[in-house]
């Protein structure tokens, strides 16, 4: 009896699996980029291959040889907070200037890299370098993640030479935004607690503690009509016991604040917000002292790295977070071209502080506005921790009072009546 199939293979051994050779570069443990062959059945399998021998893969060719980038899976970029990229940009500037050469240190950031959506844009910053793009171009493409004045600080690099400097400023930048993030959320914190606590607060006494009283009123036959507050605690209260009553309430509040939202998101209607924050007590103070930090900051750090100054204010213009600012900054910079000095075009756009704008002529009657900047950054950076200090110890007392008041309001509520009750059972 022959042992061999109708096709010539031998029974019992299983058909050979049809093997594909693979071309690829890659990246080793150590930084190193290679180039070579893997054999595999599938590109999948090819892929496990080179993860498995530690190779952080950048190109894979179809199996009929032709080379094409890998494509790594696409991740939302949206949610890279600030942090990282100063965190990224940090430890990039470090690589850098340990000597490592470009591309071997953005693949530093990628094998070591802890966040997975930071490791995927520096992949893809990776794969356009290797394309023959520059780095600032590479950087620009990915604008929800690095914004225009990072990637035009990484240009003025490429441009000088200077590129581990400019990612150092870039860094620094981005450090001290986060700061000055921080400080506001610290100071604002507080009062938003207070707020959220304050609303439970509320809905449990009128919802939960106000209708254990009616009882008692009405035994004593009480005529709530001469305790106008009673009575509007008690409608409050029946709202929060009705489900159609407190779903129109629900449907009126997100409607109202669908209706903020789409108003804000107008550039006519930021604006006026804007000019409505800086115009509130305490907050306003605040607002006006983070924004000048911020344009401090950045217009110090584009100066400093060789940016001319109208392109300087255009970028701080669009980085300082107000619209109402970037228009005052949009004006400036148009007067700057135009021949004027930079204090004199702060000083008529009649929003920002007359010490800044002193500082800012001395430093152009020196010669030395880059430096007179970097002192204005530091002196801003130290009014805004002051400002938050201050803010906070005047918003606590404030909100205790508001809890207070709340508190107060339902307590005068329930107790009116209750003296009424005693009144009409005392003798006649």
């Amino acid at each position: 009896m022959s042992d061999h199939t109708a096709s010539g293979k031998p029974k019992g051994t299983q058909p050979e699996e049809t093997m594909s050779k693979f071309q690829y570069k890659a990246m080793t443990e150590d930084g190193q980029f290679v180039t070579g062959e893997v054999e595999a059945k599938d590109r999948l399998t090819a892929i496990e291959k080179l993860a498995d021998q530690k190779r952080t893969l950048f190109e894979l060719s179809d199996p009929d040889g032709t080379l094409g980038f890998f494509n790594f899976p696409k991740i939302p970029l949206s949610g890279i907070s600030p942090n990282t990229v100063a965190v990224s940009t940090r430890q990039l500037s470090e690589v850098l200037g340990a000597g490592m050469p470009l591309v071997e240190s953005l693949g530093a950031l990628v094998n070591s890299g802890t966040n997975q959506k930071m490791t995927e844009v520096w992949q893809e910053v990776i794969q356009s370098i290797l394309k023959g793009q520059t780095l600032s171009h590479a950087l620009a493409q990915h604008p929800k993640v690095f914004s225009q004045l990072y990637a035009n600080l990484v240009k003025v690099g490429e441009a000088t030479g200077r590129l581990h400097e400019m990612i150092g400023e870039a860094a620094g930048h981005l450090e001290r935004e986060v700061e000055i993030r921080r400080q506001v959320r610290s100071a604002l914190t507080y009062p938003v607690f207070i707020l959220i606590t304050c609303s439970v607060l509320c809905y449990a006494l009128v919802s939960f503690l106000l209708p254990e009283f009616e009882p008692v009123w009405n035994q004593a036959g009480m005529d709530l009509s001469a305790y106008p507050l009673t009575e509007f605690l008690i409608a409050l209260s029946r709202l929060t016991h009705s489900f159609w009553d407190e779903l129109l309430l629900a449907l009126i509040v997100g409607g109202l604040g669908f209706g903020l939202h789409r108003m804000l998101s107008t550039a006519d209607g930021a604006r006026r917000a804007g000019k409505l924050l800086f115009s509130l007590p305490i907050i306003g103070g605040l607002a006006q002292v983070t924004v000048t930090a911020r344009v401090a900051n950045t217009l110090a750090t584009l100066t400093e790295a060789g940016v001319s100054l109208p392109v300087a204010i255009k970028l701080t213009a669009e980085a300082s977070g107000s619209l109402v600012v970037q228009d005052a900054l949009t004006n400036v910079a148009g007067g700057v071209e135009q021949g004027k000095t930079l204090a004199q075009c702060l000083k008529g756009a009649n929003i920002f502080p007359p010490l800044l704008i002193q500082m800012v002529g001395i430093g152009e009657q020196s010669g030395r506005l880059p430096d007179m900047l970097a002192r204005i950054r530091v002196y801003y950076q130290r009014q805004l921790d002051d400002t938050v200090k201050t803010v906070s110890s005047l918003i606590e007392p404030v909100t205790m009072l508001v809890v207070g008041g709340v508190v107060g309001v339902f307590i005068m509520g329930v107790i009116l009546p209750i003296l009424g009750v005693v009144g009409n059972i005392g003798p006649s």
